[in-house]
């Protein structure tokens, strides 16, 4: 048999590009994206991805769309902290399961304030922002409530099902 360097490099790339998928599977995925990897506090929903944070924006302010993107990356960035210090058992498994996040529409600072009110008596964690009021809103103006990282049955059962996405 005549040896041919190129055809063992190719040989051997192609084993150790396989070892090393096994090692980044075994590794690096998530436990909520294998078959038997969930946790005795994880539910079916959760463990299938179902995490993710909420942020609740007043239409009524009429911010602009570059507005509305900086106060919903104070609301998430607010939030992770607040999950953070305070030991929410979602956090991990939410950002291993992408981070999801949705964007929801309230009309009022009312409606606003009734969801942060209805996210603490059902402990999820939440991040109200309130603006500087140096370009299009007001001084204190709250423009954004992020609820969660937390399961998608908890945020329905706060409400955030019955609103249109932004």
């Amino acid at each position: 048999m005549v040896y041919d360097p190129v055809t063992a490099a190719f040989a051997l790339g192609l084993c150790l590009g396989l070892l090393l998928a096994l090692l980044w599977r075994s590794y690096c995925v998530p436990p909520a994206t294998q078959a038997e990897g969930r946790t005795a506090r994880t539910s079916p929903r959760a463990a299938r991805g179902e995490l993710k944070m909420v942020m609740l924006v007043r239409t009524d302010l009429g911010m602009q769309k570059g507005k509305i993107a900086a106060q919903c990356g104070h609301a998430v960035l607010g939030a992770y902290h607040v999950a953070q210090s305070s030991g929410n058992p979602w956090l991990q498994l939410w950002e291993q399961s992408g981070a999801m996040k949705i964007a929801l529409k309230v009309s009022s600072e009312e409606e606003l304030r009734d969801f942060e009110v209805r996210a603490s008596k059902r402990e999820v964690s939440c991040y109200l922002v309130r603006d500087a009021g140096h370009t299009q809103v007001a001084p204190h103006s709250r423009t954004v409530l992020a609820l969660g990282p937390a399961p998608a049955e908890q945020l329905e059962a706060i409400g955030c099902q019955e609103l249109k996405l932004l």
